[in-house]
């Protein structure tokens, strides 16, 4: 998957357990997400 001009904010977190990311809404919006929480999976809506 790719989306071009898009701004990437990057900083430390710290909310007292682990988290491995972080997707913003923004981006899955652009990208025209498909999260499949079954299976774990995210895909681009075509």
């Amino acid at each position: 998957m790719e989306v071009k001009s898009f701004t990437l904010e990057v900083g430390a977190m710290n909310y007292g357990f682990h988290l491995d990311d972080i997707i913003g809404l923004e981006l899955l919006q652009e990208m025209q997400a498909i999260i499949n929480m079954g299976m774990l999976t995210l895909d681009r809506n075509k």
